[in-house]
């Protein structure tokens, strides 16, 4: 994990405990999250966190936007920049730290879909629960430069039980329809023949850790 990620996780870990799904505070601030009921509204304070931590990650990003970097581990988020022309999405190539990162998760819980029928392009979709939060955020950081719009908060019941994940999905861009061409066979996920070629250290460890 980058400087950055680290520092990001060291950020969240300050306002932030989870244990089995359940939030507990640590900043006094965030007492404004709180309903009358000092049950935490969680789309909220969720939102919330994200957002701080996108202006704090975008913040450290440009104090080193002079340095000499390694192709694509300087690349921004472009949350909230709307929507890119037909030529932007035709020049947009996957540097191969994140085409490891793309390869790892689609080998774990990430899927590579079409958001209609109609779409010609497909996206990446992650999910992960609360508990893996350090883990969800470190990879949402990692692709955020394709997202549109930040990870939401999803809340399901299981068996009387009340489940919390956060999820994301990337922009729909050719790259990603190469990947889901590669991975899926009418639309089932498959382990591509060629997977031993593939398969990087990068890659192992989205794996093991989706």
């Amino acid at each position: 994990m980058g400087y950055e990620n680290s520092y990001q996780v060291k950020i969240l870990s300050k306002q932030l405990q989870l244990n089995k799904n359940k939030f507990y505070t640590l900043s006094p601030n965030t007492k404004r999250f709180l309903s009358k009921n000092n049950k935490l509204n969680l789309s909220v304070f969720s939102l919330s966190l994200i957002k701080l931590s996108i202006r704090q990650f975008t913040s450290i990003r440009n104090k080193a936007e002079l340095n000499l970097v390694k192709w694509g581990t300087n690349l921004t988020s472009t949350v909230g920049q709307g929507r890119f022309t037909k030529q932007v999405f035709s020049m947009i190539q996957l540097p191969p730290n994140i085409e490891s990162v793309i390869i790892g998760l689609l080998l774990s819980d990430g899927l590579a879909c079409f958001s209609s029928p109609s779409s010609k392009n497909a996206r990446l979709g992650f999910e992960q629960s609360l508990a893996n939060f350090g883990y969800f955020w470190s990879v949402f950081i990692l692709l955020s430069h394709y997202c549109s719009s930040y990870p939401h908060l999803v809340i399901r019941q299981r068996a009387g039980t009340t489940t919390y994940s956060l999820n994301f999905y990337t922009r729909t861009m050719p790259c990603i329809t190469e990947w889901h061409k590669i991975f899926y066979v009418k639309n089932v996920k498959e382990i591509p023949a060629n997977i031993y070629n593939l398969l990087t250290p990068l890659a192992l460890t989205q794996m093991i850790m989706g």
